[in-house]
């Protein structure tokens, strides 16, 4: 009895030593294990972290641009959210939830790892999340981008760590039983598969951020080549190169307003033939009447915009704003295999094609106004003058011949003494469609001044010119003019002709000749035109005209 109480004591203290040993090996194996998995948890964080601050110095991302930020580096990571907060506690961007959400977030420095953070640049936490419902593993690094200061934080939900914790511990207690041999063999099994998944996880994520990345580069780059445009058609270039690298080949076409109906016309298409109408309404667009984005021949709704007519695909329609107002609409054809495309990427290429168009619009209409004259539409004399000497410079170059026109309205002030000055803006207005109606495209019409006017006769000769002159006294000397229903008569033009080199060699010498040419032909009894006098053009003129007879 005694020997058998030594061999099982003998036997029990080796065997419950070794078990106390195992227990002990098991239990520091399992806190390591379980601290590794914080560990690499929170450098995928870290990583995640360092991918969104490379994104915001890629870009140099201002504070408005912080949740673009935030959506697309969210969009590469699973399961993750990503915040973009400033000193202040105040979120800038948001991967989980829109901006008109912010308001309703608790102030961010009430949360720890957010304070740390500010404090000494880095800092983690776990805590029950509000707004993921969920306890939550948070970690946050300090950031300064375009002077904005503040922490971007990534968070992710506890249950994936303690899913994959728990998978360990049920591991050890079995390995318990199979001896230290076999734990150590399914724990190098298990490492080298965890290894494997986040080495793969970790190359997906840095392609879908390398790919997001580009996107932002592309659209950054977008609108600085947007802002520099000078045309429509530039803007075709331009879209139809860079925008089909951001959302691949897919049929998209520009519809802007236009001002003199109301109506809406295309003026931009790429990526195909738009199978749309190409002048339309306002009101047969969805789109515009919401003031928003509008999807036709969606699954859940019925309602299709009319100016697509019969298309059967998904058509994409987005309003073109610009200072709040609609100047257009972007339109996007979805066929089945563009059912991924990122609607956030066609807003913001809106955006930014709205603000340029609108910049267009803009300069169009003040170069309107800088060259036009604002009674008759004609050039004016600042347009006259660059266009002078450049046509001098053009035919200096290739030695073609150049005439220029100066007219003169004969009796005009006894004219608005008579019959007023409402009368007079209205013979000006006529004459200046006259004259358009005379000369050839290619040809200037512009008004000098008062009841003066010039005609630039591009490639032209003397000869040519003076044909061109007696086309106009006569169109000016049958018209029959009415204002208000009482007739004004008969009014006739005197025209002063000047040909280059052979009148005057520069811009002034040359318009100089042209008003001794009108006096010469106001002085011959007006209603006539009078090529100027080769001896007198030569000579360097200094003339005043008195046209108190006119």
């Amino acid at each position: 009895m005694k020997a058998y109480e030594s061999n099982r004591t003998l036997f029990l203290f080796p065997f419950l030593g070794m078990t106390l040993v195992v227990v002990l090996y098991m239990f520091g194996l399992g806190v390591m294990l379980e601290s590794w998995v914080y560990e690499r948890n929170e450098q995928e964080l870290h990583r995640v972290v360092e991918v969104t601050q490379k994104s915001m110095d890629s870009v140099g991302a201002t504070a408005d641009e912080m949740d673009l930020i935030a959506d697309s580096v969210g969009l590469a990571t699973a399961n993750m959210r990503i915040s973009i907060i400033d000193q202040e506690g105040l979120i800038l961007g948001d991967s989980y939830y829109d901006e008109h959400q912010y308001i309703n977030f608790d102030h961010q420095l009430m949360n720890t790892e957010v304070k740390l953070a500010i404090e000494h640049g880095h800092a983690k936490a776990i805590r029950d999340s509000r707004y993921l419902n969920a306890k939550t593993f948070f970690y946050a690094e300090r950031f300064s981008q375009n002077g904005v200061f503040g922490v971007v934080r990534v968070s992710m939900p506890m249950e994936e760590l303690n899913q994959a914790i728990y998978r360990l511990r049920w591991l050890l207690v079995a390995a318990s039983f199979g001896g230290l041999l076999l734990l150590a063999l399914l724990m190098a099994t298990y490492a080298k598969k965890l290894r494997c998944t986040i080495v793969s996880e970790r190359k997906l994520l840095e392609e879908r951020v390398e790919e997001r990345t580009a996107e932002i580069d592309m659209l950054q780059r977008l609108a600085s080549m947007l802002a520099a445009c000078n045309s429509i058609d530039e803007v075709q270039k331009i879209v139809a190169d860079i925008v089909p690298k951001i959302i691949g080949e897919v049929p998209c076409a520009i519809s802007l307003s236009n001002e003199k109906g109301g109506l809406i016309e295309q003026k931009i298409e790429w990526g195909g033939k738009w199978p749309g109408l190409t002048v339309f309404s306002a009101n047969e667009c969805w789109a515009l009447r919401k003031g928003r984005y509008h999807i036709s021949k969606d699954e859940h709704s019925s309602l299709s915009c009319q100016h697509m007519g019969k298309v059967d695909d998904k058509t994409l329609c987005v309003p073109l704003l610009a200072h709040g107002h609609a100047i257009g609409l972007l339109h996007v054809l979805l066929g089945d295999d563009n059912e991924q495309l990122h609607f956030n990427i066609v807003f913001t290429i809106a955006e930014h094609l709205g603000l340029a168009l609108a910049n267009l619009n803009m300069q169009a209409k003040l170069r309107e106004q800088a060259i036009k004259d604002p009674l008759t539409r004609m050039y004016n004399r600042r347009f006259m003058d660059e266009t002078l000497e450049k046509e001098l410079n053009r035919s200096e170059r290739h030695d073609k011949p150049f005439t220029m026109l100066l007219l003169d309205i004969d009796h005009f002030k006894p004219f608005n003494d008579n019959f007023g000055h409402d009368a007079g803006d209205f013979v000006l207005r006529r004459l200046g469609e006259l004259l358009t109606d005379c000369v050839r495209k290619e040809d200037v019409a512009c008004r000098v001044g008062g009841e003066e006017f010039a005609i630039l006769l591009p490639e032209t000769n003397v000869e040519d010119s003076k044909f061109c002159a007696n086309k106009i006294n006569q169109a000016v000397r049958q018209e029959e003019l009415f204002f208000n229903g009482q007739s004004l008569g008969k009014l006739t033009v005197s025209i002063g002709i000047a040909s280059f080199k052979i009148h005057g060699k520069d811009p002034i010498s040359l318009y100089k000749a042209a008003d001794v040419a009108l006096y010469d032909a106001k002085r011959s009894g007006r209603d006539q035109a009078k090529v100027a006098n080769i001896a007198t053009a030569s000579k360097v003129l200094d003339i005043n005209f008195s046209k108190k007879n006119k």
